[in-house]
């Protein structure tokens, strides 16, 4: 009995089954779908479901994630170096790309100044990011040009009015040689260019003239108010006696001197000023501050200056003079009568030379643009000075003596003298010397420093790539420093005998408040191995040594 029971309910269990099965096949009763393998970035992965009802399985594949994509800089590009860039995944790692991030400047225009005169204008295209620039050249109209002959002289008579100002307007060569003989001091604006010698006016590289002196027609500077170039250009200037304009009261603007050779000697004992565009500025050293003169902007000068002192001559004949001669130069202006003048947007070309000049240590001082100044910006000199003579404040590719203010000025011009700076050879008590630069090697018989001779005031923001060599106190930004110097940099050689340092040669604090941070110097194999910043204290402390 238990037999047949078991048998028949094997039977009904099979065919239940049997039927649940053939059910199935048409209608299983899955649950949900299960993660069985995970994917990957780059793989399928698996999901399973089974039957409520048989137990039966069911597979499918999960799609790959893809990559989760990111780009990382490697190393950022520079205005003149590309850098590298990849692309990664975020979850695997896995490098996807390489790519180079093109290295360019980006330029901006900083300033546009259209074509006046003779004279081409331009579009200054800067980089925002390095400071690069280059000029898109606006090309001047041909301008009307006047010869003299040396001899005519005509009174000046059309009238102009610019800015509520009459002006007596130069309309030839011979107008602007009469001005020598005005009694009055008068303003005069330049219609054209003129050219006081048609030859080249040629020296060698001590500076002595090539063509023969007595066959040149001979310029003697004159006095005026305000003086406006107009973009005009005034070629062949040979003077013995001064520069251009022996004394402008007033503004002198846009104005370009070129071909010019001055050759002034003097006699023992006696004391000037000269410059290649104006010997005084504002006012003669003896009558000091003109109010009218607020500016001196967009000027030129190429040529030779050249002074030298004959000491068998006594100034008026007086042979109890003890001393030599006495004289500041200035590439375009020598000395500024004006404590509110501004010297901005000049350029001298050429070679500034002393020889022979000394007044009780105090004999020639030396500036590529001026001899003194409160206030001066964006002033190149290319311009060579030497200075054979013993001088106080010594010479500087933009001024010898900084009174005020220097900003943004570029000396590209070698300097040789006694105390000497790249840009200015003293930068004076309260002054400061800003965001310059200097390209020119420097050589001195004392103290010299790539940026300033000596330091009584501010340096900042200052940079030297010129070679300085001198003998005691010789520093790649300054040679004797007695006050503040900051974030500036020397990347050239400095060589000298006593108190050498990479960016200071002798330091001692003066002033209240005083400090050097921020600054460095290059040091190789072959360049200022074994200097320390500080040459006096045999310290580098707040001077980084620079790896180019």
């Amino acid at each position: 009995m238990k037999k047949t029971t078991l048998i028949c309910l094997l039977i009904i269990f099979t065919a239940l089954a049997a039927f649940i099965i053939a059910a199935c096949e048409k209608n299983h009763d899955f649950g949900s779908w299960k993660m069985n393998t995970d994917s990957t970035c780059t793989e399928e992965g698996e999901e399973i479901r089974t039957c409520r009802s048989c137990g039966e399985t069911e597979t499918r594949a999960i799609p790959p994630y893809g990559h989760d994509e990111i780009w990382i800089i490697d190393r950022e590009a520079t205005c003149t170096k590309n850098g590298e860039k990849h692309k990664e995944c975020k979850v695997c790692g896995e490098i996807l790309a390489t790519e180079v991030i093109k290295g360019d400047h980006n330029y901006m225009i900083e300033e546009r100044r259209e074509p006046m005169g003779s004279t081409d204008g331009y579009i200054r295209y800067t980089c925002d990011r390095c400071g690069d620039s280059y000029d898109d050249i606006l090309a001047a109209s041909p301008a009307p040009v006047s010869v003299w002959n040396g001899t005519d002289e005509v009174k000046p008579t059309s009238l102009v009015r610019i800015d509520d100002i009459y002006y007596y307007e130069i309309n030839s060569a011979a107008e602007l040689a009469y001005l020598h003989n005005e009694t009055e001091i008068n303003n005069y604006s330049l219609n054209c260019d003129i050219v006081l010698n048609d030859k080249k006016l040629y020296y060698n590289e001590e500076g002595e003239l090539v063509p023969n002196a007595s066959s040149l027609n001979h310029w003697t500077g004159f006095i005026c108010n305000r003086f406006r170039g107009n973009g005009y250009k005034i070629s062949g200037l040979y003077s013995t006696k001064s520069g251009l304009i022996y004394e402008a009261k007033g503004d002198i603007t846009d104005l370009t001197v070129e071909n010019a050779y001055i050759n002034i000697q003097l006699k023992k004992g006696d004391r000037d000023y000269v410059g290649g565009i104006c010997n005084s500025l504002g006012g003669s050293y003896y009558a000091l501050g003109s109010v009218n003169c607020k500016k001196a902007e967009y000027c030129s000068f190429s040529g030779a200056i050249i002074c030298s002192c004959d000491d068998t001559v006594f100034i008026d004949g007086d042979r109890s003079m003890e001393f030599s001669s006495d004289i500041n130069l200035g590439g375009l202006f020598g000395y500024v009568g004006s404590m509110e003048t501004i010297i901005s947007h000049c350029e001298c070309y050429g070679l500034i030379k002393a020889i022979n000049l000394n007044y009780n240590n105090h004999g020639c001082d030396i500036g590529g643009i001026v001899y003194d100044c409160q206030n001066i910006n964006n002033c190149v000199n290319y311009a060579t000075i030497k200075s054979e003579t013993e001088g106080f404040f010594g010479c500087g590719g933009i001024l010898a003596n900084s009174m005020g203010e220097v900003n943004n000025c570029t000396n590209y011009g070698e300097i040789i003298g006694q105390v000497v700076g790249g840009i200015c050879g003293m930068n004076n008590g309260h002054s400061k010397c800003l965001n310059s630069v200097n390209y020119g090697n420097i050589t001195a018989t004392s103290v010299c420093g790539g940026i300033a001779g000596r330091n009584y005031g501010k340096i900042a923001d200052s940079d030297n790539y010129g070679d300085v060599t001198g003998t005691t106190n010789v520093g790649g930004v300054c040679g004797e420093n007695r006050s503040s110097i900051t974030s500036s940099n020397n990347h050239a050689q400095v060589k000298g005998e006593t108190n050498v340092g990479g960016v200071i040669g002798k330091h001692e604090f003066m002033k209240d408040g005083a400090e050097v941070s921020a600054c460095g110097f290059v040091v190789t194999d072959d360049i200022n191995d074994g200097l320390y910043g500080i040459g006096n204290m045999s310290s580098n402390e707040e001077c980084t040594i620079l790896h180019e």
